[in-house]
């Protein structure tokens, strides 16, 4: 019994050590099939030096089971060169049933190559068990049926004759078993990966058009508010000046997500003065904001700034305000606030909307998660993510009927890093 578990423990430990180092990784089909070749052949010289001694008066082994899954997974030229191998290495070590291993390592190839093989791999997983556990089972009573001296004791014995054709089909029944068990896995894997892909490419689909949708949202205002016979020559300019800028943020944002899949770059970081960022998100947003019949409020530290990009900012700022306008249906006020908190710079973003659930409240940030009917929640995924790669975080408190307050919590820049960072960018 010892001989049959070192034999099958040298064949899983083949399939495992495949598995581990080659099966998941790119390597060309030519290539792989020269490494399941190898590990068969190591696999068949291991079951010859591990044979069971006193077998109907002889001498067996598995070393079959290796040669047969060898050429099956390995295709037709891995089955001739265990062929070659086999054979010469029978005739190496003088092995004195070298002709009858020789004719059933033939038949086998024979077997391998002009039925099992062209169809195998179409073979469901029971199939493939099956049709194997046969062959195996019928070579291996032929090895012993063509050892001619054996035959008194076979016929004396029949049991143990069938036992031994048994023992070696269970054998590669469970191998096959494993086997496919680990390729089914790997392609569930694949395809699992394949389909997060196009989860994350629709995903960056509707992003790109709900950002985008923004600032031309804002401009189609800015275009609406110039078809004011009333509205003077100064606020024109402005308008204008304003619309172009937004469809440079448009510009700007179809650029940041055709490099999303970078790695998060900082060197676009510089000092913001919050003053001066809310009161242009203040003047682009009203136009949208008298629409709804909101009014906009500030209220903001003098000397408040922060380290960040400055193009992230106006972007979460702007969908956070947008998002306060649509939840007052019935006009409303939405107060924007900036100040220093214990060693920590909030920016915070109020209104006096709708409100929401804790359960709304637990579910922000992740992609398709709004409480407007026709919103995706993808543009709070992406204030979420810009605002965690400046180093700050989101708070959110609401009640139903109510409203909502979202804080933006960022370090507050002292002296001593204020100069450090300054000449960092200079350097």
């Amino acid at each position: 019994m010892q001989y049959i578990l070192v034999s099958l423990l040298f064949l899983l430990l083949g399939i495992f050590a495949y598995t581990l180092f080659l099966h998941e990784r790119d390597i060309e089909k030519e290539n792989r099939n020269f490494f399941i070749g190898l590990f068969a052949l190591i696999a068949i010289l291991v079951c010859k030096q591990f044979p069971i001694p006193n077998f109907f008066g002889g001498v067996f082994d598995f070393k079959y089971i290796p040669f047969l899954l060898g050429g099956i997974y390995g295709g037709r030229y891995v089955a001739y060169a265990l062929f070659i191998g086999l054979t010469a290495f029978n005739f190496y070590i003088g092995d004195e049933h070298y002709v009858s291993n020789l004719v059933i390592s033939s038949l086998m190839l024979f077997t391998i190559v002009y039925f099992l093989l062209p169809k195998f791999h179409l073979f469901s997983k029971k199939k493939k068990i099956i049709s194997l556990m046969i062959v195996l089972f019928f070579f291996s009573c032929l090895t012993i049926v063509l050892n001619v001296g054996l035959i008194k004791e076979v016929m004396e014995n029949p049991g143990l004759f069938v036992m031994f054709g048994i023992v070696q089909a269970i054998s590669i029944g469970m191998i096959v078993l494993i086997s496919e068990y680990i390729r089914e896995s790997t392609i569930i894997k694949a395809e699992y990966i394949e389909a997060e892909k196009l989860r994350v490419v629709s995903q960056l689909a509707a992003s790109v058009s709900h950002e985008v949708r923004n600032p031309l949202t804002v401009t189609r205002g800015f275009i609406q508010l110039l078809d004011d016979p009333n509205l003077d020559q100064k606020k024109k300019v402005e308008f204008l000046h304003l619309s172009l800028q937004e469809l440079d943020r448009a510009q700007e944002i179809i650029t940041q997500y055709l490099t999303l899949a970078k790695p998060i770059n900082r060197d676009h970081d510089a000092l913001l003065h919050l003053p001066e960022e809310i009161d242009y998100i203040t003047r682009v947003m009203n136009p949208f904001a008298l629409l709804h019949d909101v009014e906009i409020m500030t209220e903001v530290h003098a000397e408040c700034q922060i380290v960040g990009d400055q193009q992230k900012l106006r972007q979460c700022l702007m969908n956070l305000v947008k998002n306060a306008i649509e939840a007052m249906e019935n006009g409303g006020k939405v107060t924007l606030t900036a100040g220093y908190h214990e060693e920590q710079v909030v920016i915070s973003i109020r209104d006096t909307g709708v409100g929401m659930s804790k359960e709304q409240i637990s579910l922000l940030g992740g992609a398709y998660q709004s409480t407007k009917d026709t919103g995706t929640g993808l543009g709070l995924m992406v204030v979420f993510n810009s605002i965690r790669a400046m180093g700050g975080k989101i708070e959110v408190e609401s009640s139903e009927g109510v409203g909502t307050v979202f804080s933006l919590t960022f370090p507050k820049i002292t002296e001593a890093n204020h100069e450090n960072y300054n000449k960092s960018r200079i350097v």
